[in-house]
């Protein structure tokens, strides 16, 4: 039989707030854990070992390879750009460490506020992949379009019953890294990102 306390559920609600917590059969909640969980509005639901792992849901399934792609996308972005554009590079493993946040469900780091939509697609053209920063200019429009589709996905979501603020939360992200990309893609275009 094991004890979950108050404070081993604050430090996991600090690290990633939760809606449900499931409690084993061989777990039991102190006094002072059972109030912060019903203080937070957290449902408890009780688990039993034995029970088989819900399959994915198809859209899960989706959201999980897209976020695997886009992953693989920004790492080989990555390894392109860190001997001609350094910084680029840097901000490429950024963007690499917030979509693996985004499938561990960790937190997220400050949203930039803007109105207008960041997945309005920049055309490219063979003209651009001719430039000096080409390869560069490629790689984060494939990046882009890859972000467009995790976007669509999370906007999908929306209408399923998933944790609303969570969602609002990853959708955010993906547009502050749209949006961040997009930035960088129009010096690269403009010939100012070396």
């Amino acid at each position: 039989m094991r004890f979950v306390t108050e404070i081993e559920l604050k430090t996991s609600y600090r690290q990633s707030p939760f809606a449900r917590f499931r409690l084993a059969e061989d777990q039991r909640l102190t006094p002072e854990a059972r109030q912060f969980l019903i203080d937070h509005q957290i449902e408890i639901q009780l688990t039993d070992e034995r029970e088989e792992a819900q399959p994915l849901s198809l859209s899960d399934q989706q959201l999980i390879i897209v976020c695997q792609k886009l992953s693989s996308l920004l790492l080989l972005g990555f390894s392109l750009l860190v001997e001609t554009h350094i910084e680029l590079a840097e901000q490429v493993m950024i963007w690499q460490a917030d979509i693996e946040r985004l499938q561990d469900g960790g937190e997220f780091r400050g949203l930039r506020d803007e109105a207008n939509d960041p997945f309005t697609p920049q055309p490219i053209t063979p003209f651009h992949i001719q430039l000096a920063q080409g390869r560069a200019i490629a790689m984060l429009n494939c990046i882009r379009a890859s972000l467009a589709e995790l976007g669509l996905l999370l906007s999908d979501r929306r209408n399923q019953q998933v944790d609303k603020v969570r969602l609002s939360q990853e959708k955010g992200m993906v547009k502050q890294i749209a949006w961040e990309l997009d930035d960088k893609l129009r010096d690269l275009i403009r010939g100012g990102g070396k």
